[in-house]
């Protein structure tokens, strides 16, 4: 067995003050040792457990704010952060827009080249979007292969180039990718506060109605939602990516993104 001691020692000094000779005495410590030893790695163990639940509570945290497939805000927690921006746009007098995204004729490739490679090209758009979009920007997965983001302080000129950035890069992407198919084009509505929405969910509305208008005029294109004052009924103000298009944007000046 090894034993430890703690050690003292001090002078016998004589009459005269010389030294004759050292008193040392030697105190058995090993159980206290062992004691500090034991109490230290306990200590240890417990940064270690603290840090592993810390990361662990991150990947909770992420996992309950994010979709499983891509990485997107879940409806939940894309609402949940919506309703914040949203008032916080409303309260500066700021711009905020938002581009609602659908995959076009994505029942087809389902159909055609299976469920994985449809899963692909739903990661595919999910990354374009990332890829196109700054930090404080929100992407959420709102369901199947639609996808709403909100770009706060753009106007909605400026999301419109945003947005059809995107429609151009899913296309090449999507061709550079799935060599033997699908090639796959996504359409899109967007809208801003700007449009005098009461509550989030009266701009999501817009957008989405937007976004119906690009997929009944034959898809492939950005929609930007306006109130008809005229006809009282909701109608596009410009039309992208179809060739009869005659706007350019080539005066909105493009962004990048951070």
């Amino acid at each position: 067995n090894l034993y430890k001691f703690l050690i003292n020692s001090s002078p016998i000094q004589g009459k005269d003050g010389t030294t004759q000779g050292v008193l040392i005495t030697l105190d058995d410590i090993t159980e206290l040792e062992e004691h500090n030893t034991n109490l230290q790695t306990m200590v240890r163990r417990l940064e270690e457990s603290q840090t592993k639940i810390q990361q662990q509570n991150k990947e909770l945290h992420f996992l309950a704010n994010r979709d499983s497939l891509t990485g997107c805000l879940n409806r939940r927690s894309f609402n949940e952060q919506f309703e914040r921006v949203f008032k916080e746009a409303k309260k500066t007098n700021s711009e905020l827009a938002c581009i609602m995204a659908d995959l076009d004729h994505f029942k087809r490739v389902n159909d055609t080249y299976g469920h994985a490679v449809g899963d692909e090209v739903i990661k595919l758009l999910a990354e374009i979007l990332h890829a196109n979009t700054r930090k404080n920007d929100l992407v959420g997965r709102y369901g199947g292969e639609e996808f709403f983001v909100v770009l706060p302080g753009l106007t909605v000129e400026e999301a419109f180039v945003v947005a059809e950035r995107i429609r151009l890069r899913i296309k090449d992407e999507s061709a550079n990718r799935f060599k033997d198919g699908p090639i796959v084009t996504v359409s899109s509505g967007i809208a801003s506060i700007k449009d005098n929405p009461d509550n989030p969910a009266a701009l999501n509305r817009f957008a989405d109605e937007a976004l119906y208008i690009a997929k009944e005029s034959g898809r492939n294109r950005v929609i930007r939602w306006q109130y008809d004052t005229q006809y009282g009924v909701h109608a596009q103000l410009k039309v992208k990516g179809c060739e009869t298009t005659t706007e350019s944007v080539s005066e909105i000046a493009d962004l990048k993104p951070e």
